[in-house]
């Protein structure tokens, strides 16, 4: 993955920083630390904002169409089908004109996983 010329001009203080960049940063931790590690995962942003943007549903066909999402996924994302398998599962979220980052702990001395919100936003 490149960055844009208007990517890192996004970098530059009082502008809005890209999709892009986030996902390019990410990228990059996985790359130089968790490479061959599929326990620890970065969500897109494309696909934290398919997940977030819909509304909370318990009916069958919403966790149908959650499903027919997952299928779809690429490599990287399948994992979403099996959360338990996850360690740590980083997602940002866009909202209210700012970033924040939700993150998923799933840690084995716990009963449930977690979640964990920060928020760039003060």
């Amino acid at each position: 993955m490149t960055l844009s010329p208007s990517d890192i001009d996004a970098l530059r203080p009082g502008e809005w920083v890209t999709d892009d960049v986030i996902d390019f940063y990410f990228k990059y931790l996985k790359h130089k630390y968790f490479r061959n590690n599929k326990k620890y995962v970065y969500i897109p942003v494309t696909i934290a904002n398919l997940l977030t943007e819909r509304p909370v549903d318990n009916s069958s066909q919403h966790i149908k169409d959650l499903a027919s999402d997952a299928n779809a996924l690429d490599i990287e994302t399948q994992c979403l089908k099996k959360p338990r398998s996850i360690r740590v599962a980083f997602l940002p979220i866009f909202g209210d004109d700012h970033w924040s980052l939700l993150v998923y702990r799933n840690v084995k001395h716990r009963p449930l996983p977690e979640f964990l919100h920060f928020n760039s936003h003060l």
